[in-house]
Formats: structure tokens, C-alpha cells, sequence
């Protein structure tokens, strides 16, 4: 059943968006992008039942991001935790900018920092490190962007340091970002910047990217 819910969501994605090229399959608690699996439609047949060619192809078009992990080994990891199928995005020039966020006890909302993530692998999901802060191209967008989240998870009883994951693509008029992931936890960005911060007694304004 867990596969079949997959093969319907890939199904899905494709026929909203004939061009999308591929798809990834998210399990919820993944971690530095190796709970995810990056499926091809390359060589589908516009003239097929699409549903039926993702089904035939399904098992040896998934690749997945953990090299360790075997096709059975994270179909049973994605049916115990659960997940999602998402577009790939596409782009000449793309980023993996990241906001980090934190809640206090009363309520209060603060962008903690941004940065543009180094990714590697062979699909370019793995989390490799970080560059503080994310560009001055679109820093103070996505800091905004950020904020809007957080007030959001504030009213939904979230406290803590969490950070949210974009994709940022550019285009001709500027900078498109997709917001693809909430991660309620720290992260890799977490401790190098508490790190700067205990160094420097510094601070960051996301309202001015500095």
C-alpha cells in the first residue's frame, strides 16, 4: 500500500506538471538530505498510462541519497516514518539557502540567521556545510520569508530553535524561493553559528542581512 501511495503521488506530480523531469520522495525524519530518494521520469511515453509506466519503473528509477541504504531497507523506513513526494525544482542557478528561527517561552519570534547551504552527492541533497550569511543577493527576502513561518509554527504551540529549507531559483527579475521543509530541531547550522556568536557577542539583522 506505501508504494502504491508513492506511485500515485508521482502520478500526480506528473500529470499537474507535464514537463517535471523528476521527483523526490522525502521521508519526514531525514537528516542532511540522506532520507531522500530522486526519482527520473526520463524516457516516459507520453502516450502510455503514465500511472502504469511509474509503476513498472518505479523501483529502478528511485535513486536513493544514502548509499547505504537498500531499496527494501528505505521503503521500510518511509512506511515506519512516514513522508512526502515533492517536485524537483529545475533551475541554471540554484541555492539552498536556509533561515534559521528561534520561539522564546513568551512568544517572541526572531530570525537567528541565515545561510546558503553547501550541498554534494550525487544529487546534490547532502548536506556538506554552510555559508554565513546566505547572500546579500536575497538574504533579507528569505528572512522575511522566514519570520512569516515562525509566526506561523508560534500560534501552532512550536518553542525553540528550528530552521526552515528553501530552494531558490534565478530568474530574470530576480530570485524565486521555495520553501521545501521545517526542520523542529537543531541543525547543521546550529552549532558553528552559537560558535561565532559566543566569539564575537555579535548579532544578527535580518532586516538588513548583517
Amino acid at each position: 500500500k506505501n508504494e502504491e501511495e508513492i506511485i500515485n503521488a508521482l502520478t500526480d506530480l506528473k500529470l499537474n506538471n507535464p514537463s517535471l523531469k523528476k521527483a523526490v520522495v522525502k521521508m519526514n525524519d531525514g537528516f542532511s538530505g540522506e532520507g531522500n530518494a530522486v526519482f527520473s521520469y526520463e524516457g516516459i511515453d507520453n502516450g502510455s498510462e503514465w500511472k502504469q509506466w511509474i509503476s513498472e519503473h518505479f523501483a529502478t528509477r528511485l535513486k536513493i541519497v544514502a548509499s547505504d541504504l537498500t531499496y527494501k531497507d528505505f521503503m521500510y523506513k518511509f512506511q515506519s516514518m512516514g513522508g512526502i513526494v515533492e517536485a524537483f525544482v529545475e533551475g541554471a542557478v540554484k541555492t539552498s539557502p536556509s533561515v534559521q528561527c528561534r520561539i522564546n517561552p513568551l512568544g517572541d519570534c526572531k530570525v537567528i540567521s541565515t545561510h546558503d547551504q553547501v550541498v554534494g552527492g550525487e544529487s546534490g541533497q547532502v548536506y556538506m556545510g554552510a555559508y554565513f550569511p546566505a547572500s546579500e543577493e536575497y538574504a533579507i527576502e528569505i528572512g522575511a520569508a522566514g519570520l512569516k513561518v515562525a509566526q506561523a509554527l508560534q500560534k501552532n504551540g512550536v518553542m525553540g530553535r528550528f530552521a526552515v529549507d528553501f530552494i531558490s531559483v534565478k530568474e530574470n527579475d530576480g530570485w524565486k524561493h521555495y520553501a521545501i521543509e521545517i526542520n523542529l530541531r537543531k541543525g547543521g547550522t546550529t552549532h558553528p553559528y552559537i560558535l561565532l556568536q559566543f566569539l564575537t557577542d555579535g548579532d544578527y539583522d535580518h532586516e538588513n542581512g548583517m
